[in-house]
């Protein structure tokens, strides 16, 4: 946070430019919403260029976080509203100079090519943190929150919910926390897999866990941190697998699934039956394939990028309860693959 009111101050004359690299979390998640902002007032944002290059999430080395470039010129006193900012976002992040230089040499042309996808959003959405496109690949499904009706708002998932990490119960991992695997069956329980036999939004647990004797605190502490009803799945096979999201009757731990713990406790059950509805629907499925992945067919769906996506807001009942009746009567129907659907 320190390098934002610095580079404010390097680039107060005219004319000023800025190039930032940035966490991609700062594009999207609530927390990000002040830096975007503070941004957005001093600078007209030219430019956000993301990487959905599943083996180049970065732009400044090899390092474990998802990054975004944003190029930026100095606002001035009394100019009138500043053109929209360009989203970009790059399927193949360059890794040789002769390439960087060529996608520059593109994109001065005003072309993106087959390096990416493009769309302009209104300097206005900017200016007030909006910054959505940076959670999507294709430039359509942005597209489509602009065309949608004023009466139907979205929120971002981790306004509602704790997104957890997946592979909370490898066996290396829950034996420093107080449980282990059990082969009786056991109160507390977990979903391990993820396999192409799973065709309806309810499922049921697939392993059983226990508490290990004198370590019975850190245990429950453990479990009841890393449990949930609601489940995302970590990875998804769009030609085999036909469910992205399952609801447990009962809490569980999970391995090869985000947890999705809704926060409060008014509607819980309405809320996550609701997500449920809505990630399992063509809609909901589609906004996931804007997940960073090798192929469209294949792909892996990290905690980061799930808590700065789209979704309706299940606050409202108007829209909550529609889509939690849906779940509630299909729960047992088997679906149907995506390319089927």
């Amino acid at each position: 946070q320190f390098f934002h009111p610095l580079s404010h101050g390097l680039g107060k004359e005219k004319g000023g430019r800025l190039a930032m690299i940035l966490p991609f979390s700062l594009l999207t998640a609530s927390k990000g919403l002040p830096t975007r902002k503070y941004l957005a007032d001093h600078w007209h944002i030219e430019q956000v260029i993301t990487s959905h290059d599943f083996a180049r999430p970065f732009f400044s080395g090899a390092t474990g976080i998802n990054e975004c470039l944003v190029i930026g010129r100095r606002k001035q006193e009394g100019e009138k509203i500043p053109p929209p900012t360009q989203f970009i976002s790059l399927s193949k992040n360059p890794s040789e100079d002769w390439d960087a230089v060529r996608f520059l040499y593109d994109l001065e042309k005003g072309k993106v090519g087959d390096w990416g996808q493009r769309i302009s959003w209104p300097a206005e959405f900017v200016e007030n943190g909006d910054w959505t496109p940076a959670a999507f690949y294709s430039s359509e499904l942005s597209r489509c929150l602009l065309d949608l009706p004023k009466d139907a708002p979205t929120i971002h998932l981790n306004d509602i919910a704790r997104i957890q990490g997946t592979r909370a119960i490898r066996r290396d991992q829950i034996k420093n926390h107080g449980l282990a695997h059990a082969k009786k069956p056991q109160p507390k329980r977990a979903l391990k897999s993820h396999d192409m036999h799973i065709h309806t939004m309810l499922t049921e647990s697939d392993t059983y866990l226990e508490v290990i004797r004198g370590e019975e605190e850190k245990g429950e502490s453990y479990f009841k941190r890393k449990s949930a009803q609601l489940f995302i799945c970590y990875g998804w096979n769009s030609h085999t697998q036909a469910i992205t999201t399952v609801r447990l009757r009962n809490s569980v731990m999970a391995d090869q699934w985000h947890p999705i713990q809704v926060k409060g406790t008014e509607h819980r059950e309405e809320i996550e039956r609701a997500l449920c509805a809505w990630f399992n629907s063509t809609l909901g499925a589609l906004g996931l394939l804007s997940v960073p992945s090798k192929t469209m067919q294949h792909f892996l769906i990290s905690a980061e990028r799930l808590r700065g996506l789209h979704v309706p807001d299940v606050r409202d009942s108007s829209i909550r309860e529609p889509l939690a009746a849906v779940q509630k009567a299909y729960e047992k129907s088997p679906l149907k693959v995506l390319k089927d659907a």
